[in-house]
């Protein structure tokens, strides 16, 4: 086919693609028509989704009536109904969003509802289990109660049975036989008790008269020599240490001085020998000297010259005149001159000759002066040397003698082997006042209350000081709790008194151990050991210790007062005391002795272990640190404070009746009247643990304080011997003694609670500088809100005090 033929096809074909695109088109219309309307057609899908919204549905579309005319008309009919399906369909969308928004935010507003409900829900179910426990406390009251009824209305019912029985007849002929005989006993009983009572009333006030004169007698006469056999003891053992210290030291001073004398006198000795051999060189060299300017002098007037200066003048004018002389011969050329000019240089070099020889002579002589000189200086070093080496020697001579005489003095002096090595400890085994066990104690189980009211009155007849009662049953709580006892407050408020006053009060001893500044181990307590002349320097606080193990004080009580305990660090000259306190464990032989020498020698203390050389730690000594806080002492640390009991005494003195008196008590005694209040009083306990656990978690979230198993332990020995002592009776500050507070009485737990919390938990806040002030608000808060529930009625004084003291701290 030719190119024009098939162009001409080509164009035949495009009307025939154009139809069959358009018809294409406009099937691909009718599709997309048909789907538009199938889909508008189809709107369950928005109804489901606005029935499930609220939203009102439109009413349905009419059908289309069969049969329509034509297909255009019909195709835009069904155009538009399927745009208005799909106007619809999006109408009931947007409502439903719209209503489901409404609905999304209704329930974030009822879920804010809920849960502001839940929290209000959960104070009141703390609040309920509150009340539901006090409920139930009730109820266990009523259900007692009715227990009780149904037993009276038991007993009741069968008196009835029996009044139905007949028993009121024969009740009542039994009551009046036994009221006959018993008029008839009464009135011989009567006749016999009146004529018995006289005579007793008689025999009683005759008695009594005679045996209070007597015992007021023997108690003052057995005071009295008490207090002298003390005193005289005391005294004693004194003078007896200080002859020894002043023997010891007379003997030290004697042999320093005679040291210290000798060593002086050699040191003189040698700066005169050698100030004479001094004197004695220069003598020498002057005298050379001048020996050398004689010669010299001589042999200037041998050649005839008194001057040497002058010669050296003569000398160089002699030179200006040969000079001289050869210019004139230079001017005079003739023989004669040349002749005379060369005689004259033959004399010169002549004479230029002899000035070098008499030159290189005087050299010489000068050479062997100056060798002599230092031939002459070397013997006389070496001659000062030879000296000083023979002085040097007598000195070491006398020295080595005065040393072995030393030597022999020291090895004279030493200490017998058989001299004990403790021997103010071996003095008390012979004391027969310490080994004597003198006034009897008693070994029943006391009345802590009772023994608290008359040891304050105690404490203020025989040591005229005046202590509160919740003081001193604090101070009975706090022996059974621990046996290291911290008293803090000002100066001159009676801390060091209070455990002097005691001990008078219980009939035992306080021994005061002043504290230095100095202090670092426990040598500064005990004492040191002298290896070299095997002796061991006993302090007071190791006598103290070994006289509480003394039959005399074995039994009772010993209080060892360390007075102004933090002028030093006590965890550093008490650290071992703490450890020995914190394990304590056993009785006797059970127990690790304090180490305080190697070996031991001579006879050995009693009452110390099998060596000798160690003391124990006894039972019966609790030991009172005082403290002042100001800017010449130290802080405690952590460590001593969780190991001790603290008490601060307050500034006012309170009334005190003038009246108490106390027998002595042995510790096992006291040690029984704590256990059994332990016993007892469990219950105050467990009210104050109640309270500690609400505060758990605040404590350790504000302070990082740690209820730790000390701090329970020690609770539980404190808060029932503390309750114990108090009792819910009164004290009256004004002078009137004791009575009791109308429609109001004491909580002796509540007064328990605020000490031990005070001392023990909420002293930590002093070391913890990172708690905030409103750290301290939130703690003071939660303590006044759980406060109430557990002591109604009553404040934490003292733990408010604390708070207030540490606000007043952070704001310095």
């Amino acid at each position: 086919m030719s190119p024009r033929n098939s162009r001409n096809q080509q164009r035949k074909n495009v009307p025939a693609q154009q139809a069959k695109g358009k018809s294409a088109a406009r099937k691909d219309r009718a599709a997309d028509v048909a789907a538009a309307v199938d889909r508008s057609g189809d709107d369950s899908a928005a109804r489901k989704a606005a029935d499930g919204e609220g939203v009102p549905l439109p009413p349905a579309a009419e059908a289309d009536a069969p049969g329509r005319a034509a297909e255009l008309a019909a195709q835009e009919e069904r155009l538009l109904q399927a745009l208005d399906g799909l106007k619809a369909q999006e109408e009931l969308y947007r409502k439903s969003a719209e209503r489901a928004k409404e609905r999304e935010e209704t329930a974030n507003e009822r879920l804010r509802d809920a849960e502001a409900a839940l929290d209000e829900n959960r104070s009141e179910r703390d609040f309920l289990a509150n009340e539901r426990q006090k409920l139930e406390v009730k109820a266990a009251s009523l259900r007692e109660q009715a227990s009780a009824l149904d037993e009276l209305e038991r007993s009741l019912i069968q008196r009835e049975s029996e009044a139905d029985s007949g028993f009121p007849a024969r009740r009542a002929a039994a009551e009046q036989a036994l009221q006959r005989q018993l008029e008839e006993a009464r009135q011989i009983g009567e006749a016999a008790i009146e004529s018995r009572r006289k005579a007793l009333d008689a025999e009683l006030a005759s008695s009594a008269e005679t045996a209070d004169r007597r015992a007021k007698s023997l108690d003052t006469e057995r005071a009295e020599l008490d207090e002298r056999q003390r005193n005289f003891d005391d005294e004693r053992a004194a003078l007896h240490r200080d002859k020894v210290m002043v023997d010891r030291r007379k003997q030290d001073l004697d042999q320093e001085v005679q040291a210290l004398a000798a060593v002086a006198l050699r040191r003189l000795e040698n700066e005169l020998i050698i100030k004479e051999e001094d004197a004695v060189a220069a003598t020498t060299i002057l005298k050379e000297q001048s020996t050398e300017l004689t010669e010299l002098r001589n042999r200037w007037a041998s050649v005839g010259v008194s001057d040497p200066r002058q010669l050296l003048k003569d000398l160089a004018a002699a030179r200006d005149q040969v000079q001289e002389l050869r210019d004139e011969l230079e001017s005079r050329p003739d023989e004669a001159s040349a002749t005379q000019l060369e005689a004259l240089r033959q004399q010169n070099r002549a004479l230029n000759a002899e000035r070098e020889r008499l030159a290189y002579e005087l050299q010489v002589e000068h050479g062997r002066i100056l060798s002599d000189r230092i031939s002459a200086m070397r013997v006389k070093q070496l001659a000062d040397a030879e000296q000083q080496y023979a002085v040097m020697g007598r000195g070491y001579e006398q020295r080595i003698a005065e040393l072995s005489g030393t030597l022999k003095e020291v090895v004279e002096g030493r200490p017998d082997p058989t001299e004990p090595l403790f021997p103010n400890c071996v003095a008390f085994d012979e004391d027969p006042w310490l080994q004597g066990r003198g006034r009897l104690v008693d070994d029943q189980t006391p009345d802590l209350h009772e023994l608290a009211c008359n040891l304050q009155a105690a404490m203020f007849s025989k040591s005229e000081r005046a202590y509160r009662l919740d003081d001193v049953c604090a101070v009975l709580g706090g022996m059974a709790m621990s046996h290291l006892h911290l008293l803090e407050g000002m100066s001159g408020i009676g801390k060091t008194s209070l455990p002097k006053a005691l001990a008078t009060a219980l009939g035992t001893a306080c021994e005061v151990i002043e504290v230095q500044a100095g202090w670092r181990d426990k040598h500064d307590l005990f004492g040191h050991y002298n290896t070299f002349e095997r002796r061991f320097q006993e302090e007071p606080f190791l006598l103290a210790l070994y006289k509480a193990q003394t039959p005399r004080y074995a039994d009772r009580p010993f209080f060892i007062v360390l007075d102004e305990m933090n002028l030093s660090r006590p965890e550093q000259y008490f650290s071992m005391l703490l450890s020995k306190l914190e394990n304590n464990q056993g009785h006797g032989g059970e127990k690790e002795p304090i180490r305080l020498a190697p070996v031991g020698n001579g006879r050995k203390p009693s009452l110390m272990d099998e060596n000798g050389t160690g003391i124990f730690l006894p039972d019966n000594v609790w030991f009172v640190g005082t403290a002042n806080q100001d800017e010449s002492t130290l802080g405690f640390a952590d460590k001593t404070y969780n190991r001790s009991f603290v008490l601060e005494l307050p500034a006012k003195r309170p009334f005190v009746p003038d009246k108490g008196r106390t027998e002595p008590y042995s510790a096992g005694a006291l040690e029984r009247a704590f256990e059994q209040a332990k016993k007892l009083h469990a219950v105050a306990y467990q009210r104050v643990k109640s309270l500690l656990d609400a505060l758990e978690d605040d404590l350790h979230e504000v302070a990082r304080i740690h209820l730790d198993p000390r701090v329970t332990a020690q609770l539980e020995r404190f808060v029932p011997v503390a309750v114990a002592a108090r009792g819910t009776e009164a004290v009256n500050e004004t002078g009137r003694g004791p009575f009791k507070i109308k429609n109001e009485t004491v909580d002796p737990v509540a007064l328990a609670a605020d000490q031990f919390i005070a001392s023990k938990v909420l002293h930590q806040l002093r070391s913890r500088f990172e708690v905030t002030t409103e750290g301290l608000h939130h703690l003071e808060s939660a303590l006044v809100a759980y406060w109430p529930d557990r002591f109604e009625g009553t404040t934490p004084d003292r733990c408010l005090r604390v708070f207030s003291d540490e606000h007043r701290r952070r704001h310095a």
